[in-house]
């Protein structure tokens, strides 16, 4: 078994994304499931793949960290502005922005490539299934972490059959200011 956690410094904003390779002597049914985390007697929220498809974050820096690269999105450069210079640039207007400027474009490029991040994740997701002794099965784990604290770390338990793994994890957070 070999455990990969994808953050070099913890966010709460943005899940803890791991990388599982399990392997078993013996045919098992693997699955999410088979994963807890917990700190103390708190436990965490396993996300599964339509969960991450369906939420908000953005995991292109998490991907990246693992060697998974996204392709840069097609950001069209030009564009046509049908009024005079002094319509445009009025105090009323978003600077560099107005009906067709360049600042409103950039938003939806930045949610696209969250969309981006997601699908890609949700591809490479871990699925259930069959573990086997001739090679390793794989895949990501994205864990919600609300209310983590620094008094203990985190720790994450694995039920493959009849044996348990435990991980402990530092996971440390940022004072607030």
């Amino acid at each position: 078994m070999q455990i990969k956690l994808g953050q070099i410094d913890f966010n709460s904003s943005v899940p803890l994304l791991f990388y599982v390779q399990v392997k078993s002597d013996e045919p098992i049914i693997f699955d999410v499931a088979n994963l807890q985390f917990f700190q103390n007697v708190q436990t965490f929220h396993v996300l599964t793949s339509k969960e991450v498809i369906a939420s908000n974050y953005d995991f292109q820096a998490l991907l990246q960290n693992f060697n998974i690269s996204m392709p840069p999105m097609n950001n069209p450069q030009y564009f046509p502005n049908p009024y005079p210079i002094f319509f445009t640039y009025s105090p009323f207007m978003a600077p560099l922005g107005g009906f067709y400027g360049g600042g409103f474009n950039m938003n939806g490029n930045y949610y696209r490539e969250a969309e981006y991040s997601r699908r890609i994740l949700a591809a490479h997701y871990f699925r259930k299934s069959t573990l086997h002794k001739t090679g390793f099965t794989s895949g990501f784990v994205a864990v919600a972490l609300r209310k983590l604290t620094n008094e203990s770390p985190l720790q994450l338990r694995v039920q493959v059959g009849s044996d348990t793994h435990t991980f402990k994890f530092e996971v440390g957070i940022p004072p607030k200011k």
